[in-house]
C-alpha cells in the first residue's frame, strides 16, 4: 500500500473570501473527542469515588500508602492514572484544533504579510496587532491562553506547577507534585467553551479587516 503523503502543518490554500472564511470559522472542532472520552472519564471518576468510599467505610482509608490495603491501593492509583491522562488528553486535543484552525485562518487571509513563527504566542499577537486587532481584548482571550499555557507544560515539562500556571484558579495553593485529573478536569470544564467563543471573535475582526 502506498503511502500518502501527510504534514502535521496543514493548510487548506483555499481562496480569501468570505465563503472560506464561513468554512473555516464551521472547522473549528474542539468536541468530538470529548464524545469519545467523556463518559469512560466519568465512569473511571466514579469508580475512583466508590473505591475511596468502600476504603473509607471500612476503616482503611489511610494516608500514607503503606496503610491502605495494597491491591485496592494499586487499583485506585491505576484508576486515578488513567483519569490523569484522558483530561491531559482532552486539553491538548482542544488546543490543537484551535491552534490548527488559527493557522488556516492567517495563512489564507494573510499569506502576503506573514513571515513569522506561528508557534510563539506574542508573535501571533504581534502580527494581529498590526492588523488593528488586539487578541487581549477579545472575549475568552484569558481562558483561552490559560489552556495554551497549560497545554505547553503537558507537553514540555514534567511539573504543571509554575510561575505562569499558580495564577490559574484551578491550580493556586497546589504543590507541584498534587497536581491530579481533579484540577484538571475542573480547569477544562471551565475553560473549554471559550475556545469557539474566542476563535469567532477573531474571525469577525478579519472579516471586519478584510470585508
Amino acid at each position: 500500500m502506498k503511502k500518502e503523503g501527510y504534514s502535521r502543518h496543514i493548510f487548506l490554500n483555499l481562496e480569501p473570501t468570505k465563503d472560506a472564511l464561513e468554512f473555516l470559522k464551521q472547522s473549528l472542532d474542539v468536541y468530538s473527542y470529548d464524545s469519545y472520552v467523556s463518559n469512560f472519564l466519568m465512569d473511571i471518576i466514579f469508580q475512583i469515588d466508590e473505591t475511596k468510599r468502600n476504603l473509607d467505610k471500612n476503616g482503611n482509608y489511610y494516608w500514607p500508602e503503606e496503610n491502605l490495603i495494597p491491591y485496592t491501593y494499586h487499583s485506585l492509583y491505576n484508576q486515578m492514572n488513567k483519569a490523569l491522562i484522558i483530561s491531559e488528553s482532552q486539553i491538548m486535543f482542544a488546543y490543537k484544533q484551535f491552534e490548527l484552525c488559527l493557522k488556516n485562518l492567517i495563512k489564507t487571509f494573510y499569506r502576503d504579510d506573514y513571515n513569522f513563527n506561528m508557534y510563539k504566542w506574542n508573535n501571533i499577537i504581534g502580527f494581529f496587532e498590526t492588523k488593528n486587532i488586539n487578541l487581549r481584548e477579545l472575549e475568552g482571550y484569558d481562558e483561552v491562553n490559560s489552556i495554551r499555557i497549560i497545554n505547553n507544560q503537558l507537553k514540555h515539562n514534567f511539573d504543571i506547577i509554575n510561575e505562569q500556571t499558580e495564577s490559574i484558579a484551578e491550580f493556586m495553593n497546589v504543590e507541584k507534585d498534587e497536581v491530579s485529573y481533579y484540577e484538571l478536569v475542573h480547569f477544562y470544564s471551565r475553560t473549554k467553551f471559550y475556545i469557539p467563543i474566542f476563535y469567532s471573535e477573531i474571525c469577525q475582526k478579519i472579516e471586519n479587516d478584510l470585508f
